[in-house]
């Protein structure tokens, strides 16, 4: 898993950087937001989806299919925004902790 060690190990370099780091903040706070409002938009669709697969007459068993692949991908988009969040709440320590040593 060298790719996750290198992209950890730029996220700790960039962290680390007094000129880097309010941009690296700016950005994430920027990704999360949009990922925010992506996750809300997948969620109504996921909920359309599974209204529109209860009311189905013909009992087609692709609904079932296209509700199961929407609540992962629904999950999985929480998880990146929840991973943005983590990683934003992060760098505003880092820049507390520096702030105050100084």
């Amino acid at each position: 898993m060298k790719i996750l060690d290198k992209a950890d190990d730029k996220f700790i370099q960039e962290a680390v950087d007094d000129k880097c780091r309010p941009w690296l903040i700016k950005e994430t706070s920027r990704r999360r937001t949009m990922l925010f409002w992506c996750a809300v938009l997948v969620n109504v669709c996921a909920i359309a989806v599974i209204i529109f697969a209860m009311n189905d007459k013909f009992h087609n068993p692709a609904g079932a299919g296209v509700v199961g692949i929407m609540c992962a991908v629904a999950a999985m988009q929480w998880m990146q925004v929840l991973k943005n969040d983590s990683d934003l709440r992060l760098l505003k320590l880092v820049e507390k902790l520096k702030s105050s040593i100084h």
